[in-house]
């Protein structure tokens, strides 16, 4: 979510960190709790139907009743759909923010959820690490913003360490296997210095495979119909 706000492309973006953040606190409450898979779906859609709008009527200012700010944003929708419906370019930035809000929502909350109930550590990780990636794509301005990705991806690999450690640690508990008492710590310390190391050597591959002439015929013939799929739906995201 802050990748997304670096990139500056519209005004109110910080909205998204915000729904994040609501987000993750549910999907962690929804993950301890002892609600099945299908009603924590059900107070997922529901918290989201209530917080979304809820920031995106924050966008208006201040001073306006609830009521019109409800009627504005859906009168904005209505007439948004009907552009999108004809293919004009859309100029309100409404779609991109309940977009990107929708999107958010759904990740943050299936990441807590996922961490606590299940302890899939890639589960967690992909789909943020995935959806940064494609806001980099499409921003790749200033070099500086890449560094959003690599505290991205140190992080995730040190909650995956920690994820598999701690399973391996209940499998050891039950085979009565002898360990240190203090290789927790031990195992912290070198995984933090060799996902320090990941991440720089993964930092340095793009330079080895642009001189790489086979890699980069690979890489643009995979990108094609990414490309393409932008180029068909930019109309809908003119604002």
């Amino acid at each position: 979510a802050a990748r997304l706000v670096a990139t500056q492309w519209t005004p109110h973006l910080t909205l998204v960190p915000t729904v994040a953040f609501f987000g993750i606190i549910l999907g962690l409450a929804l993950g301890q709790s002892i609600f099945s898979r299908i009603l924590s779906g059900i107070f997922a859609i529901a918290y989201g139907i209530c917080i979304i709008p809820w920031q995106l009527g924050l966008t208006l200012g201040t001073g306006i009743a609830w009521t019109e700010r409800l009627e504005s944003l859906n009168g904005r929708i209505g007439m948004v759909l009907q552009e999108l419906i004809q293919r004009q370019p859309i100029t309100d930035n409404l779609l991109f923010l309940l977009l990107m809000a929708l999107v958010f929502w759904i990740i943050s909350v299936y990441a807590g959820y996922t961490l606590v109930r299940y302890g899939y550590a890639w589960r967690v990780v992909l789909p943020g690490g995935v959806t940064a990636f494609v806001i980099h794509v499409f921003d790749p301005l200033l070099a500086s913003r890449s560094w959003y990705l690599a505290f991205y991806l140190f992080f995730a690999l040190l909650l995956i360490a920690r994820l598999v450690y701690l399973k391996n640690r209940t499998t050891w508990k039950q085979h009565h296997t002898h360990t240190p008492p203090d290789i927790g710590f031990d195992l912290a310390r070198l995984v933090t210095l060799v996902t320090l190391v990941i991440v720089l050597l993964a930092w340095n591959v793009p330079v080895v495979a642009e001189t790489v002439q086979p890699v980069a015929s690979i890489w643009r013939a995979a990108s094609h119909p990414w490309m393409s799929m932008r180029d068909r739906l930019s109309f809908a995201f003119a604002s």
